[in-house]
Parts: structure tokens; C-alpha cells; sequence
């Protein structure tokens, strides 16, 4: 057995494992690749269906890398599946007895030295005709028999004069849409159509391919069409399903009116997907059964031009009640408040048929919703502290007026727990004295929830962490040192009515009555201090204010006695209240400090 080759060539960047092998062969004389395989130890068989080991000891022979030749391999999986690149294919959609080249690739490498022509993994899957790079058709290789499938340098060489004949087959070719995808996606692994997901291509075109031709052409089964005609239908499909559902939906409904045509269950099996069982299958076959349910339903354009705007509009609520599991008169009250049908009169749009879809997609997150006690629940937090968080902005409700009380979508909800979540993380910490959970913060230091949130969504609370016992918001623990620093009223030279209660002794009337004398004028909050009050008192006001008067607290503190003991001191001496103070406690500052 050989395990050195005399001559190799190695790989190049998008090469199967059969084409090497093929050049390889060619290049040290060998008359088949069997014959090769049989004096190298490899495996035939197992290189062509892409066997992971063959191809390593291939590799190892050839100096080429393991893993670029092993992703350019079309593997089969099973009788059914292949894998190329990464994307699943059905077996008969790569091909093998029509094996096909791109002839202006081949006329540039030069056909004189047969071991440099190579295949590209882009020519494999039948969906692709076209050659990217140079834009002309694909041909088909000659072929004999199955045993020489792969053998891309023999084929070549049966039909005598072939590849002298290569300049009088190209044929300018542009790319397609749906080809130009399909190697996208081959080669970044992205989906074609976003929202169908990670399908495969050939299941791709096989749709594309039914729908183009029912929308051209009505009835009729694809495989009577032309090549050419079968592109053009594939093209036609694509351009409607990369703009989405709905625009399928469209589609087919003025197909339905134009070919005046009804939907049937034979419409499923004559199309597209004959088979039930196979999973790539499934996503358009439930596309498909939900096209023929929408005759009944929702009307289709050619049953809603021959009957009025109010009967269809009639069933469509009909069926919306239905799939939202409510009554019929609900549906058409909600829709009504929030103003997605006229009250009393027909919708104005011209397409009502995307219109009533809105419709039930609203009505679906009305059913879905949650009300303001289930939404603090699944928060882990009371209903004062959530309404709280929407009266600030961190929550939103639905923009609905069909329930008295606000609605909440679960998943807004779940998003923000989350992205609070993400910001806790530790071990309870060995003095949990110093830490307090955001109610009782809210309670000792004056601040709201939306405060605290605020500070830990921005990265401005790191000291937390999650308490054992309580789940969502209610078992968050936060440092009191960290939040206190934190928090504007404490850094602000601002003092809130509450606190000036306390250092004057006096009451929160007297404290407005003072307001109102324009003696201590409060001004708005700055905006950087979110608190329950909405007023506050500067400090350079209130040393103005305490230079002209002073309340028995106050002056107390200056003189520091006991406020009982200044209080007898003002009765003996008859000092009285500053006539200017409206009657209140409030007494001139020299005569009180003189006592």
C-alpha cells in the first residue's frame, strides 16, 4: 500500500473530497480512481458519501487541511439526508450523474493539464445553475455509467473533443435571487427568509417553485414546466415569500381571484410537499392548511368581492372570537375603544384582509395580557411598588381602553426581570445587617423603587444580592452605605418639606402657611432628586429665613438647651410671635438668642 504519494496536488478552498481524489488520480497516472483507492488503502465509496475518517487520511495523503475538505465533502447522513457545508440537504438534490462545471472556471485553469481542473462545492445542489463568480450556465459533465459518478476527469475524457468544445457552451446566465440567497447561505449559514426560519434550500425552492407556478398559472402541476419556466416560477415564489406572510397571503388570494379558483386538500398534495412525515417539510405544509382554513374563516379576496364589507367584516370578528376563546361582542367592543373599527360603520381600508389580522393580533395580546396584581406577582414585588415602575416609565402597558385597568404583555415583564437579574450576582455577605431590601430602603431613606431600579440597571448599585427565600424584586438586597451615596436627596443642597418639619418643630400646615408668606418659599424638586415630594426647600433660603426668625426648636438647638427649659424662658420674659409670621411659633431671631 502506498503512503506516499510520488505526485499530489492539494485541496483548494472549496474543493470536495471526490474532485481531489479525482486530481490526484489523474496526476499519477492511475486509469480509475479505484484503481487509486485500491493502492493508496482508501475507500471510495466512503470518500464520495463523505465519511469523516476517509476524508481525514485523504487530507493526510494530499497535504491538504482536514477541516475545509471535510465542510466542502457533500456527507451523507442517510439514504434521504446529505450535509454540505453545514445545511442539510435531501439526498437527490446534490447531484451526482449530472455533475456539472462551470465551463469559463475550467477554460481559465486550462484544459491541457486535466489534474488542475477541479469542482467547486457551489455546483452541487441542483437548486444552483448558475456559476457565481463568472455568471453562465452550469453544463453537465458526460456520463457513462454510475462507477465513474464522481470521477469528474474521466467524465471529461468520454465524449471525445468535449473540452476543445468548452468555449461553444458557455452561456451567459445572471444569478437569480433565490440562487443568490441560497449560496449566501451556504456560506454564512443565515436563512434565506427570516421568518421561516432554518429550512432547508431545496424545500426553499420545491415551495417556491409551487407557489410561483399557482400564481402565474393556477392550476397545473410544476413538473410540466419548462426549465426555464420552472426558474422563472422560482424566482416569482421567492420575490413574494422573502417580504413575509402576509405578502403569501396576498399573493394567493389574487391568484385565487384571478384564476377564480377555491382552495383545496388536493391543492396540498398536487403542489409542493406530498409527504406528511418529514420535519423540513413541516413549516409550509402548515402554511399551506392555514391558506385553505382562511376560505372559511376570514375570507379570501375571491369570496369578499362577491359579498359585502359588513359580512366579511362580520365573519372575520366571528373568527377572532373563536381563536381568542371570546365572546363576539367583546371582541367588537375592544376593537371598537381602541379604535381599530369604526363605531357603527365599516373599516376604511383598503386592505381589510391585513387589516382584520391586525385586529387579531391585538385582540390575542388583550387575552394574553396581565392586569396590574398578576403583573406585580410574576415581578416578585407589591402593586404599589409595580404601578410605581409605570408610573415611571421602566413598565408599559398596552395601549388599550377595552379594560378598565391597564394591561401588561408577559413578556415585557419576563424582559425586565431579566435585565435586572443580570445585574445580581453573589453570595449573601457575612454582615447582612448592612444590607436592606428595596421596600425597606424606601422606607428608612425616602427614596422610590423606580429610584433603586434605576440605580442597579445602570450599574450605579453593585453591592447585591439575592435572598434565599424571597424570589423577583422582594428578595433583592442592596448595601445601605452604597445607596445612600447614591441618592440625590443626600448629596443635593436641598432640604424636603418632611425633613424641615423636624429641624423647625413645626407642623406641615404651618410649614405651607410660611409658604405662603413667602418667608420660606419652596421651589420644584431638581430633576436629578426623584422623591414622593415634589417641592424642596434651598439651604442658602432657610440660613436667610433662620437670620430674621427662629422657632423654639431651632434657637434651642443654637443655644443648646432643652426645648422646655427655652419655652419657660419666652413665657417669663413675654416674648412674643413676629407679627410678621401671621400668628405662627415663629419669633425674632435676635430676641430669642439673646436669652
Amino acid at each position: 500500500m502506498i503512503t506516499v504519494l510520488p505526485l499530489k496536488t492539494s485541496a483548494l478552498a472549496d474543493e470536495p473530497g471526490f474532485s481531489l481524489l479525482s486530481r490526484n488520480t489523474a496526476i499519477n497516472a492511475s486509469d480509475t480512481t479505484q484503481e487509486f483507492c485500491t493502492a493508496t488503502g482508501l475507500s471510495k465509496a466512503n470518500v464520495c458519501t463523505g465519511r469523516q475518517t476517509e476524508l481525514d487520511r485523504l487530507a493526510d495523503l494530499t497535504a491538504s487541511e482536514r477541516s475545509s475538505l471535510t465542510r466542502n465533502s457533500p456527507e451523507q447522513l442517510s439514504r434521504t439526508y446529505s450535509r454540505l457545508h453545514g445545511q442539510q440537504f435531501l439526498t437527490r438534490s446534490l447531484r451526482k450523474q449530472d455533475l456539472a462545471i462551470c465551463p469559463v472556471c475550467w477554460l481559465e485553469t486550462g484544459t491541457s493539464d486535466k489534474s488542475k481542473l477541479h469542482l467547486r462545492r457551489n455546483w452541487l445542489p441542483r437548486p444552483i445553475q448558475t456559476c457565481p463568480i463568472h455568471k453562465v450556465a452550469l453544463i453537465p459533465l458526460p456520463y457513462a455509467d454510475y462507477t465513474s459518478c464522481y470521477d469528474h476527469i474521466m467524465r471529461a475524457r468520454f465524449e471525445p473533443g468535449w473540452l476543445d468544445r468548452l468555449p461553444r457552451y458557455v452561456q451567459p446566465m445572471r444569478q437569480s435571487p433565490f440562487e443568490r440567497a441560497a449560496i449566501f447561505q451556504i456560506e454564512s449559514e443565515t436563512p434565506m427568509c427570516s421568518w421561516i426560519g432554518d429550512v432547508q434550500i431545496d424545500v426553499v425552492e420545491r415551495w417556491c417553485l409551487g407557489l410561483g407556478q399557482f400564481v402565474k398559472r393556477g392550476t397545473g402541476h410544476p413538473a410540466d414546466l419548462t426549465r426555464e419556466q420552472q426558474r422563472n416560477a422560482i424566482n416569482a415564489g421567492f420575490a413574494i415569500t422573502e417580504q413575509g406572510a402576509s405578502s403569501v397571503f396576498e399573493a394567493v388570494d389574487k391568484a385565487l381571484c384571478r384564476h377564480r379558483l377555491r382552495l383545496s386538500k388536493t391543492w396540498l398534495h398536487n403542489w409542493a410537499l406530498l409527504s406528511v412525515k418529514p420535519k423540513e417539510r413541516s413549516f409550509f405544509r402548515e402554511l399551506m392548511r392555514q391558506l385553505c382554513a382562511d376560505q372559511g374563516h376570514f375570507c379570501l379576496n375571491s369570496i369578499s368581492q362577491k359579498v359585502s364589507v359588513e359580512r366579511y367584516v362580520d365573519a372575520n370578528i366571528v373568527a377572532i372570537a373563536k381563536a381568542a376563546n371570546r365572546h363576539h361582542s367583546w371582541v367588537r367592543m375592544a376593537l371598537v375603544r381602541d379604535g381599530l373599527l369604526p363605531e357603527g360603520g365599516n373599516p376604511q381600508q383598503q386592505n381589510l384582509k391585513v387589516h382584520m389580522q391586525k385586529c387579531l393580533a391585538h385582540i390575542q395580546d388583550l387575552v394574553k395580557s396581565l392586569d396590574t396584581t398578576k403583573g406585580a406577582k410574576l415581578l416578585g414585588i407589591g402593586t404599589k411598588g409595580f404601578e410605581a415602575l409605570v408610573n415611571d416609565g421602566l413598565l408599559r402597558p398596552i395601549r388599550s381602553t377595552a379594560h378598565k385597568k391597564r394591561r401588561f404583555r408577559r413578556e415585557g415583564i419576563e424582559g425586565f426581570s431579566a435585565r435586572v437579574r443580570e445585574r445580581i450576582a453573589g453570595n449573601t455577605p457575612a454582615d447582612d445587617e448592612a444590607y436592606c431590601s428595596i421596600h425597606q430602603a424606601c422606607f428608612a431613606y425616602g427614596c422610590t423603587t423606580p429610584q433603586v431600579i434605576r440605580l442597579i440597571l445602570t450599574n450605579q448599585l453593585t453591592s447585591l444580592y439575592q435572598h434565599e427565600t424571597e424570589d423577583g424584586i422582594t428578595g433583592i438586597r442592596v448595601c445601605r452605605s452604597e445607596l445612600v451615596a447614591k441618592l440625590p436627596i443626600f448629596t443635593s443642597d436641598h432640604i424636603t418639606p418632611h425633613d424641615l418639619t423636624k429641624q423647625l418643630g413645626l407642623k406641615y400646615a404651618e410649614l405651607k402657611q410660611l409658604n405662603k408668606l413667602n418667608l420660606l418659599p419652596c421651589y420644584p424638586t431638581p430633576s436629578g432628586c426623584r422623591r414622593r415630594i415634589r417641592n424642596s426647600v434651598s439651604v442658602v433660603i432657610l440660613d436667610q429665613f433662620l437670620e430674621r426668625f427662629q422657632t423654639v426648636r431651632s434657637a434651642a438647638s443654637v443655644l443648646q438647651i432643652e426645648e422646655s427649659d427655652l419655652q419657660k424662658r419666652i413665657n417669663e420674659v413675654g416674648i412674643c410671635p413676629s407679627p410678621d409670621a401671621g400668628g405662627l411659633p415663629v419669633y425674632p431671631a435676635p430676641e430669642l438668642l439673646s436669652l
